[in-house]
């Protein structure tokens, strides 16, 4: 922009200027007045003139140059002076002066010096300066953006940097700061949403601070002013706008959509007649509402911007408009408050108090705890709703009453692990799932096909996203990469789900020849559709020769009952050596499945192993590249190798994520990675190949820890075999 543009934009600025209300009475107290910011902003539009004010012509009058050093362009003034004896002075100014104070006195010390004014700002002058006139205080902050990456660093990985940045450009707009003050502040605190509408009429009072964090001496200000401060407290940068005098019906479509429709409405007004006349315009405008309603934990979602027509409060107030309740008082307002809460089993003092509102309380009664609990739940549940992760409506529960209680502990493993060898069958045969084998000599109906399949799903995959779906046609079921499934960061060209399903398929050959069914697995048996990882053909005829999938199987299948106590453990573990007969049986497990097993046991190489995978894991990149055929073959491998650990009662830990960063490195020419990452991993690969070989020619599946552990207190959940399996009749119908 050319210097003429410069000011003429200044020029307009002034009269595109939003200026937003102002509470009354408040004064300087609660910062510069409104009508004087006017009077400052007409003054400099219509009175103020550069070039009448001879400003420009008088600045121009001394020799100006630039110059760049280090990148950045450098303004100064550099008046030399007649003297022979004069050295250079430089001057330089404090910030938010500029070289314009330096005028007056540049010619009388240009008689003994050459004089040299930048108009540089000084490094302390970096950033910006906040002004709090509640406290009075002044506090010099970085940037936005600086200032934001900063705060929100332990955000991180928790919300990723591409997430925070989308949550950050969202308006969000508050109805109610008695309770709702929390999670606009939880809001706020998180990072969810940068711009902020808040609506109350009401100020604060001594009964408040049973539950709003205010103090004292705010009693009498404004709900919304609290709020907007401790926001502002956390983040200078937000852009608030307060409504103080509350929201009515002429009001309530400029607070949701002027200066752009909001991206959410947090509604936790007392006001029945606004609570549905605020949903009203939110469902005409598309707009998502969150309540927390401070019972149990309740929490109700409204997703107006994907169900336009949806009924207001889940239809509980089918056939009231808001227009009906605009007049009743609090004590008539109670029966349509039940209905919205509509609860079987309301908590044991929350009935019993309705009846004294208008007697012993003035309203609704609250708890802080509920208040925190709430700001906790909207801003979770905000977060994913913006992000596009959770998108349903409906009314959820999060009730510390039922949660935490007699009786509901969770059960804690032992805080010493037991020695190896010791009590080792029980812990390994603890807390299986219910698993039934189809029974022996019956057809391969459906329920056969659905119980085989249950055993399929309990394989292994990379988050637990179980990529699988299956279509039995009579003998023949396919095993197929679930469309419905987006690939994840960790699933580069579905390699990741090719070793799953290859996983799953061991797990269903294992049960069928358990149940006295021979089993043959073709691998990608059509070119044309790439998502049909394995396809598996089931016969009574005993063949337990070697199928296409490279998988062997002896006569007794011993594994199959084990299946159901595969489990990743994550326990620390006995600090002790691998037993001989277990490394034993794991190798010749891995043999006979055509794979190969490097076993690292001595006490160094584990350390710097773990030294290498912890470096590894700070890339945090998974993005796997190898061929489908080897992932799908080896998830089979992996399986019957994992079964076997489990029979011998070792705990088995995935530590898989190296391995596709050196993947994509070495297979994907490291795209997505920068110079300094993939210079990082290259040198991890070196220290790697010193302790376990480098075959590039063979596929890197997984690496493991095995250790001897009690079991795991929870295990992970499994996919309802209905939502993965579909019956299309006979092959060929």
């Amino acid at each position: 922009m050319s210097g003429l543009a410069e000011l003429d934009d200044l020029d307009d600025r002034p009269a595109r200027t939003r200026w937003g209300s102002e509470i009354p009475g408040g004064g300087w107290i609660r910062g510069v007045p409104t009508a004087y910011l006017k009077d400052l902003a007409a003054y400099w539009a219509d009175g103020f003139d550069w070039r009448k004010a001879e400003a420009e012509a008088e600045l121009n009058e001394f020799p100006q140059f630039t110059t760049e050093i280090d990148g950045r362009n450098i303004h100064f003034l550099h008046v030399r002076s007649q003297s022979p004896a004069a050295v250079p002075l430089l001057l330089l100014h404090d910030w938010p002066c500029s070289f314009v104070q330096f005028v007056d006195v540049i010619r009388p010390l240009a008689e003994d010096f050459h004089v040299i004014v930048t108009s540089t700002r000084p490094a302390s002058a970096y950033g910006s300066w906040a002004w709090y006139p509640w406290s009075r205080q002044l506090v010099h902050v970085l940037p936005r953006d600086e200032y934001r990456e900063l705060r929100q660093s332990r955000n991180r990985y928790k919300i990723t940097a591409e997430e925070q940045e989308l949550l950050t450009g969202r308006t969000i707009a508050v109805i109610g700061l008695s309770v709702g003050a929390a999670s606009a502040v939880t809001l706020a605190q998180e990072g969810v949403g940068s711009r902020f509408r808040l609506a109350d009429f009401d100020r604060l009072s001594l009964s408040n601070l049973n539950r709003l964090r205010a103090s004292v001496a705010d009693v009498g200000l404004p709900k919304v002013v609290i709020a907007a401060r401790q926001m502002y407290e956390i983040d200078p940068h937000l852009d608030i706008e307060v409504w103080p005098q509350g929201l009515t019906e002429e009001n309530v479509d400029a607070f949701l959509t002027g200066g752009g429709r909001a991206d959410l409405l947090v509604e936790e007004c007392d006001d029945l007649y606004i609570k549905v006349y605020a949903r009203e315009r939110a469902r005409a405008h598309r707009i998502p509402v969150l309540m927390e309603t401070n019972e149990r934990g309740m929490l109700d979602v409204e997703r107006f911007d994907r169900e336009p027509h949806r009924p207001l409060l889940h239809g509980l107030l089918s056939g009231v408009a808001a227009a009906d309740l605009k007049t009743l008082s609090t004590r008539e307002k109670v029966p349509y408050v039940l209905r919205i809460l509509d609860q079987e089993r309301p908590s044991e003092r929350f009935v019993p108090s309705l009846v004294e509102i208008g007697q012993t309380i003035s309203s609704w009664p609250q708890l802080a705890s509920g208040v925190a609990l709430g700001a906790a739940l909207v801003t979770d549940t905000a977060r994913r709703l913006l992000l596009g992760t959770f998108t349903a409506s409906g009314r959820y529960f999060v009730d510390p009453g039922e949660l935490v209680r007699d009786g509901m502990e969770s059960v804690l493993r032992s805080e010493e692990p037991p020695p190896a060898g010791a009590a080792r069958e029980v812990a390994a045969r603890e807390v299986a799932p219910p698993l039934r084998l189809p029974e022996a000599g019956r057809p391969l109906d459906e329920e056969a096909v659905r119980r085989l399949v249950s055993y399929g799903i309990q394989a292994p995959s990379g988050g637990n996203v179980q990529p699988w779906r299956f279509v039995s046609r009579g003998r023949v079921l396919e095993c197929r990469i679930d469309d419905d499934l987006a690939p994840t960061l960790l699933d580069l060209e579905r390699s990741a789900s090719h070793l799953a399903i290859g996983a799953a398929v061991e797990n269903i050959d294992l049960a069928a020849r358990a149940a006295g069914w021979a089993c043959r697995a073709r691998i990608f048996p059509d070119p044309a559709d790439p998502g049909l990882v394995c396809e598996l053909s089931f016969t009574d005829d005993g063949d337990d020769g070697e199928d296409e999938a490279g998988a062997t199987h002896g006569p007794g299948v011993p594994l199959a009952e084990w299946i159901g106590h595969r489990t990743t453990n994550r326990a620390p573990g006995a600090d002790t050596p691998l037993a001989g007969p277990d490394a034993d049986e794991l190798t010749r497990c891995a043999q006979e499945s055509g794979a190969v097993l490097d076993l690292v046991t001595e006490r160094d190489a584990l350390e710097e192993v773990g030294r290498i995978l912890g470096a590894g894991d700070r890339l945090r990149f998974m993005s796997p590249a190898l061929h489908r055929d080897a992932y799908a073959r080896g998830g089979r491998a992996l399986q019957r190798l994992w079964l076997t650990a489990t029979s011998r009662a070792l705990a088995v830990q995935p530590l898989t994520a190296l391995l596709y960063l050196l993947a994509r490195v070495e297979r994907g020419g490291g795209a997505g990675l920068d110079t300094e990452e993939i210079a990082t991993l290259r040198a991890l690969r070196t220290r790697l190949a010193k302790i376990l070989p480098h075959r590039p020619d063979n596929a890197e599946l997984i690496l493991v820890r095995l250790s001897y552990a009690p079991p795991p207190a929870v295990r992970s959940l499994r996919r309802d075999v209905g939502s993965c399996l579909r019956f299309a009749g006979l092959e060929g119908a």
